[in-house]
């Protein structure tokens, strides 16, 4: 088993799955629809391409200037 599918096997065991949330099942004033979308972004990218593409990180800071205000 490659690294990437014990990442991806560990995530789904918490109930993080690859590419939920997209579309119209996003909202974005929802904490952990949008914080699962991001980790379905991730898992999404890794499944596909083997790396976590870098906009996550970018996603990542709007979800806490959203939600936790005291790091914007």
């Amino acid at each position: 088993m490659k690294q990437k599918d014990v990442v991806i096997a560990t995530f789904a065991a918490k109930g993080y799955h690859p590419n939920v949330n997209c579309g119209q099942d996003f909202h974005g004033d929802d904490r952990d629809n949008f914080a699962r979308y991001i980790i379905g972004q991730a898992l999404g990218n890794l499944a596909c391409v083997g790396a976590i593409h870098q906009v996550v990180q970018r996603f990542t800071n709007d979800w806490k200037k959203k939600f936790i205000p005291a790091v914007a």
